[in-house]
């Protein structure tokens, strides 16, 4: 088979060379090789002229090194030599063939379509170099398209092998760190500084203002808002000073939930509280059985919510019984109506002449339809 290792100067193409003489001749076979100055591994043998590759025996490796000096390009319409003519049956003989070169281009054109396998050695770092294989020849090594297809590895220079030849190329290569292995050092030196910066944040970020503490018996005025819904936060029963905090929405939920829907000052939350205004409500009805309408008022003018039935009740027959609530002032009589009330021209009462339900008529409402006298 043909094999082809191809690279920049220093890339460490003969120092990979050296070290597939040493698996090659691990494996049973005989190493010969050509070009290499200086090549001290003791069981290689010199071979003189590559272009007689069929004086080889049987079974051997032969490696040759800067391949263009042999088997250069030609320029066009010159004959293919014999020489490379006799390569298309190289593998008859069994005999295995290394070419190291700088590019693909430098070889001959007919030679390279017979390369069964390709690696192209790149400088990685002053220890090491990327490998991508291709199983044949890529003329255009540079296209980062055709790398793409290639299998990849990072090779390590095998410092064992530095003494076996006479190079220096391995210590004077420049190394090209690859722009995807820059922009991971760059995100992992951010994040370092990101994950630094949250923990001197949180331990010497601003300092929490120190409470001065309250001079006994001293108090502070609570807001309308805080004493009221609590905001997670109301007073606990008894009036005590320290404030009450729910767990969670639905335990302040359930706190703010009347237990009898026509007593909003039922909810759990003002037990035992100092009431500062009495919760009333005011509802009126109107319409028949099938289009029969009711709205609650509180002393707010917000809309209260109810079941209609309930809402119809309390509008016909008045609020239920507040014992919290204080008695009305009884105002003194005018001497110029009787204690009975105001009469009408024909002698009945002014109240008993209208139509309809008023309960605590407090507050402005809409002019709805009367109800009906016998109601």
């Amino acid at each position: 088979m043909l094999h082809l290792i191809t690279g920049q100067n220093g890339a460490g193409k003969s120092l990979r060379a050296i070290e597939l003489m040493y698996k090659r001749h691990g494996e049973g076979m005989e190493v010969y090789a050509f070009g290499f100055r200086g090549l001290k591994a003791p069981f290689v043998k010199p071979f003189a002229d590559p272009r007689k590759w069929r004086d080889l025996p049987a079974n051997a490796v032969l490696f040759v090194d800067e391949a263009q000096q042999v088997w250069r390009t030609r320029s066009g319409g010159r004959p293919v030599p014999p020489e490379v003519l006799d390569l298309e049956t190289h593998r008859h003989q069994g005999i295995d063939i290394y070419l190291i070169t700088q590019s693909p281009m430098y070889l001959d054109s007919h030679l390279r379509p017979l390369i069964s396998s390709h690696e192209h050695l790149i400088s990685y770092d002053k220890g090491s170099a990327r490998i991508f294989r291709f199983t044949e020849c890529y003329e255009d090594v540079k296209s980062s398209s055709l790398r793409s297809k290639a299998q990849f590895e990072v090779w390590k220079y095998p410092v064992v092998h530095y003494a076996d030849y006479d190079s220096a190329e391995v210590h004077t290569a420049k190394a090209k760190v690859p722009w995807r292995q820059r922009i991971a050092k760059l995100l992992f030196v951010i994040a370092g500084l990101l994950i630094f910066g949250s923990i001197g944040w949180f331990f010497w970020g601003p300092q929490t203002p120190k409470v001065v503490p309250k001079a006994a018996g001293s108090s502070e005025p609570k807001s309308l808002g805080s004493s009221l819904l609590g905001g997670f936060g109301a007073l606990p029963a008894g009036g005590a000073a320290g404030e009450r905090h729910y767990a969670n929405t639905q335990e302040y939920v359930e706190a703010h939930t009347p237990r009898i829907s026509q007593m909003p000052w039922s909810m759990p939350a003002m037990d035992g509280r100092e009431v500062k205004s009495e919760p009333r409500l005011y509802c009126m009805s109107s319409g028949g059985d099938s289009d029969r309408t009711c709205t609650c008022l509180t002393e707010q003018g917000t809309k209260w919510q109810m079941r209609i039935d309930q809402c119809v009740q309390m509008a016909r027959w008045g609020p239920a019984y507040n014992p919290y609530k204080e008695a009305a002032q009884v105002a003194s009589e005018s001497p110029q109506e009787p204690r009975g009330g105001r009469f009408d021209g024909r002698g009945r009462d002014a109240a008993e002449s209208r139509s309809g339900v008023a309960i605590g008529a407090e507050g402005t409402f809409e002019r709805i339809k009367a109800y009906p006298s016998n109601w």
